[in-house]
């Protein structure tokens, strides 16, 4: 995707911003109840459109997303949304509790085509706190020498390799296909959310339970909802902590794993703070447009390390919304 297009889709959805807030400012009626939706009724809707995600990783591909489908259903007690399974324990006009299994986000940046070209991590992926220092060696930033290399702690510059936040990449990319596989992992915990007017709060306490890394996520987000008329306009903030077990197993690097064989880099815990925008304009019963922007500061445990070349993700999409 070319770098016009690119800035195209996120203008349109900064000028959405603006005419939500200056619609919503112009317009003095009170917002309706809140919506509902009837137990037991399955709900889809598919957006075609253009976006992307940026890729931090070094060399690596930006992310297109073409299509988002949407599938949602709420039972009594269970319910289905998009990619978050759920069973209500506690619900009030105000509180809501719910165990919840998803998955996680990391793995999306290491191969091209996978579920992150048909979803955008939301309002509890993905705002105070930043913790966790680099772990490991003598060096102070988290790279270790390998015991077995006889190194002094000083770790050599491979022939025409190129210094990257803390690794030596050779010409400036890396072979993935040397690299351990990154699998996606099963998040499962609990769900709390709270509810007054237009705000939503929202947490999750989520453990692996895949055993693919062992780590743990704590997500919060906090949103904001202009509603006008039949349209949506949604602000959102917060964070993510992600422990050492999560991080250090995408981020990490193991002997080997690079072409110096004696870098090892090692992953703490790390904050990784969000905001996003999401608008959705009706057009008719079945059709509606929608614009789309999320952009979060990775954590300096994710950065710093050598496969990692950006220190920030942006990801925008813009399209028509045909609802089932």
């Amino acid at each position: 995707m070319t770098p016009d297009v690119k800035k195209i889709g996120i203008w349109i959805a900064l000028v959405l911003m603006v005419v939500s807030i200056r619609s919503y400012a112009s317009d003095s009626c009170q917002p309706d109840k809140e919506k509902c939706v009837e137990v037991g009724s399955w709900e889809f809707a598919l957006a075609i459109g253009v976006g992307e995600r940026t890729n931090p990783l070094v060399g690596g591909d930006d992310i297109p997303i073409y299509l988002l489908p949407e599938v949602s259903y709420y039972g009594k007690r269970i319910f289905l949304d998009n990619l978050v399974l759920g069973y209500t324990l506690l619900d009030s006009p105000h509180h809501m509790l719910n165990g919840v299994a998803t998955i996680g986000y990391e793995q999306i940046y290491f191969d091209r085509w996978n579920i992150g070209n048909f979803a955008i991590e939301g309002g509890s992926s993905s705002p105070s706190g930043f913790g966790g220092g680099l772990s490991g060696g003598s060096s102070g930033d988290g790279l270790e020498p390998d015991s077995g290399s006889g190194s002094t702690g000083q770790i050599p510059e491979p022939d025409g390799g190129e210094w990257v936040d803390g690794g030596y990449v050779d010409g400036g990319s890396v072979d993935y296909d040397q690299l351990n596989d990154r699998r996606t992992a099963g998040l499962a915990g609990l769900e709390y959310s709270y509810y007054y007017r237009n705000f939503h709060l929202q947490t999750q306490a989520l453990q692996d339970f895949t055993s693919v890394h062992d780590g743990n996520e704590f997500r919060l987000a906090a949103t904001y909802s202009l509603p006008y008329r039949r349209h949506e306009f949604n602000f959102s903030g917060g964070f993510s902590w992600q422990s050492s077990e999560l991080l250090d197993y995408y981020y990490g690097i193991e002997p080997g794993e690079l072409i110096s064989s004696n870098i090892v880099y090692t992953a703490e815990d790390g904050v990784t703070p969000f905001v996003k925008f999401n608008g959705k304009i009706s057009l008719s019963p079945h059709w509606s447009l929608q614009a789309t922007l999320h952009h979060k500061w990775l954590s300096r445990e994710i950065y710093h390390s050598p496969i990692v070349e950006e220190k920030q993700v942006t990801t925008y999409f813009f399209g028509l919304v045909y609802h089932f």
